[in-house]
């Protein structure tokens, strides 16, 4: 349970840094690869040998028994967790590593790539009319041993716009934008 917390904790603060550029972030502190340690340099250069390194940074997080401490900076730079920002032909990488140099959760995005079959069929079959517009995004979320593929998709129709989320096999995960809200009040008329 202490695990799954500090993973889904670690996790979010991934994503968080992941889209957060300002200078004084609180809660990843930067690093140089001079102090990073050799194991967690090891590791990225193992796990993804064909991108390269643009951020080091350690994510300032403890557990002590039940309870997940935040500190802004640990004493002696001992830091337990690790945040990794990579990038590579087409892709953009988060990776999160433990002190023992262990992949905790990654998270790939990949622009204009092709969609799969069953997401397309899911577009055509939910959202008639609608053309797939600008970047397609291909996200992927490893955690442990579970790993998650998802679309994110812009559609447009008569000059409207909406955001669309599916899995692999074209399940809506999130929809939204100003296009979406009009299109569901014209179905209920």
């Amino acid at each position: 349970m202490k695990r799954l917390m500090l993973m889904a904790v670690c996790s979010a603060l991934c994503m968080h840094s992941a889209f957060a550029q300002a200078e004084d972030e609180l809660l990843v502190a930067k690093l140089k690869k001079e102090e990073v340690p050799a194991v967690i340099i090891q590791s990225v250069e193992r796990d993804f040998p064909e991108m390269a390194v643009t951020a080091w940074n350690a994510i300032p997080v403890s557990m002590y028994g039940e309870e997940l401490i935040v500190r802004s900076s640990p004493p002696n730079k001992n830091y337990d967790t690790y945040s990794i920002t990579l990038s590579g032909k087409g892709l953009n990488s988060q990776a999160t590593y433990d002190k023992h140099g262990n992949l905790l959760h990654f998270t790939e995005w990949a622009k204009n790539i092709p969609l799969p079959e069953p997401v397309e069929k899911s577009i055509g079959m939910h959202f008639p009319g609608w053309a797939v517009v600008g970047d397609k995004e291909h996200i992927t979320v490893k955690r442990g041993n579970h790993k998650r593929e998802l679309y994110k998709v812009q559609l447009e129709q008569n000059k409207e716009r909406q955001h669309v989320v599916m899995d692999a096999r074209g399940n809506i995960m999130k929809q939204g934008g100003e296009g979406m809200r009009k299109a569901e009040k014209a179905d209920t008329k």
